[in-house]
């Protein structure tokens, strides 16, 4: 017999994103990528209890944390798909020929992704909300498919080639062709408060 249990899950059968402050994150900082998430994305966002920084991806000759050693160490706690590690500390990868260069974030195709706050730059808070929400807009992105986008100078998705500030050009919402991409994953683009009011934002729901 089809149980009331069933029947709800199948109405709620949106994919769910799962915040992990890593670290000491400031609430206000969980709120702004949580929001960011839910305006932007057809999902349940839910946050998981605090985790402390795994000092196994902690790389001494630069004092700040390996990214790819973060995305490991989520998966193997056994987070879910699409699961943001958000922390305030600095965060690098390798990429092309640098060995260890400084990122926002990092993600990986229907995996983890993580977001630093670190280098989102102290000019004035409505900067800083802004950027962070469009960074975690532009991981979980990538969570779900999504590549750089070259189709639009102002999407959010576009490759932010090391500079911050290309945050700052970009829209509050994907260009139409990477909505196309992301499907029934993507909400309808409202008129909505832009991403810098998003201080603001109440606290969802914790397990």
């Amino acid at each position: 017999m089809f149980s009331l249990l069933a029947a709800l899950l199948v109405a709620d059968a949106s994919p769910t994103v799962t915040v992990v402050p890593l670290g000491a994150v400031p609430e206000a900082s969980v709120r702004i990528a949580e929001r960011a998430i839910g305006r932007t994305f057809r999902v349940r966002v839910v946050r998981a209890r605090r985790s402390a920084l795994p000092l196994t991806a902690f790389y001494p000759p630069r004092k700040r944390f390996r990214a790819e050693r973060l995305l490991d160490y989520l998966e193997e706690r056994g987070y879910p798909a699409h699961t943001v590690g958000l922390t305030v500390r600095d965060v690098s990868t390798t990429l092309r020929n640098r060995t260890d260069w400084g990122v926002t974030g990092l993600a990986r195709t229907e995996g983890p992704c993580v977001v630093s706050t670190f280098r989102l730059g102290r000019a004035g808070y409505s900067r800083f909300a802004s950027r962070l929400g469009k960074i975690s807009i532009h991981e979980v992105g990538h969570t779900f498919g999504l590549s750089h986008c070259t189709a639009s100078q102002t999407c959010p998705m576009q490759d932010l080639a090391g500079r911050v500030t290309t945050l700052d050009r970009s829209r509050d919402s994907f260009c139409g062709q990477c909505r196309e991409k992301l499907g029934e994953v993507a909400k309808p683009v409202v008129l909505a408060e832009p991403m810098s009011s998003l201080k603001e934002a109440k606290p969802s729901s914790s397990f």
